[in-house]
């Protein structure tokens, strides 16, 4: 079974890389950073290798994060209610993506975000195309990891649906693409952010409707939603239309159409979730509003 299964995950690496070679044509390009962030305080080199290395490593931490999270689920599973069981991991996962996501924000000398966007809003030409960080390519890792998982057990449980296979199967390609080429990881960073809202939704879907908590942890998911999720939209957008001449100058079309798709498609899915969203929110305070006036 150990032999089938490495055969099966080189299989899987040998096709994304068949996949990828002809598409971004840079499969002999190294990979190159300003700072390396945790790769320089140990005292490597700037240098990330080929592409070829840099999906193998991702893959193999992507499958240690799976291990790691199919762990906490079988082990909640046994001592707890599943879908409580099912939410642990996505907290989990929604701590360390967004938290290390925000370290890089403020921290991370590979993309410089904070001096980066005080030149953007100062009318400066900035590149937010190139540059690498480090700390989120292991986000990424565990990103893939978890998204692995929950496709799992949606499947297992008979709770697959078409909106959640796709922000899963498209997200961990697409971060997975970014990290490996160092392109456009500053957007990536801030998609990786908004998870910072997800705790929120599980606290709500967790509580009993009707209840105080249920109205309570239903509209804190809706407030954090619409400032994490939808508020930094125009400035992304924004960002992303002043650095388009960098794409457009260093890359050719196959790589600036699927960041120009990547980068546009989740503001518009949030948009549209946002929408469902406020009206579960509105039926939620009616109902409260009309149990309260018959009592």
């Amino acid at each position: 079974m150990a032999a089938a299964d490495t055969l099966d995950l080189r299989e899987l690496g040998e096709s994304l890389l068949r996949f990828l070679k002809p598409i971004i044509n840079l499969h002999k390009t190294e990979i190159r950073t300003d700072a390396g962030d945790l790769t320089q305080s140990i005292g490597d080199t700037n240098e990330f290798g080929t592409v070829e290395t840099r999906l193998s490593d991702l893959l193999k931490l992507s499958g240690c994060s799976a291990v790691f999270f199919l762990a906490v689920v079988f082990a909640g599973r046994v001592v707890l209610p599943r879908k409580l069981a099912h939410n642990i991991p996505s907290n989990i996962h929604a701590a360390l993506a967004s938290v290390l996501s925000v370290w890089v924000c403020l921290s991370c000398q590979g993309l410089k975000m904070r001096e980066e966007l005080r030149a953007a809003l100062n009318g400066e030409d900035v590149d937010f195309i190139h540059g690498h960080s480090d700390v989120l390519y292991y986000a990424v890792a565990i990103s893939n990891g978890y998204f692995l998982v929950d496709t799992l057990l949606m499947f297992l449980d008979n709770e697959a649906t078409v909106a959640f296979l796709i922000h899963h199967i498209v997200g961990s390609i697409t971060f997975s693409a970014a990290v490996i080429l160092g392109v456009a990881e500053f957007f990536v960073v801030y998609l990786l952010t908004t998870e910072l809202s997800t705790p929120f939704l599980n606290m709500s879907q967790l509580s009993k409707d009707g209840t105080a908590f249920n109205l309570f942890a239903s509209a804190l998911f809706a407030l954090s939603f619409l400032l994490i999720r939808l508020a930094p939209v125009p400035l992304y957008l924004y960002l992303f239309y002043g650095t388009y001449g960098h794409l457009l100058k260093d890359h050719g079309s196959p790589i600036i159409a699927w960041c120009t798709i990547c980068v546009c498609i989740p503001p518009v899915l949030n948009g549209i979730w946002s929408m469902v969203i406020l009206e579960k929110v509105a039926a939620v305070v009616c109902g409260s509003t009309k149990k309260e006036k018959e009592q």
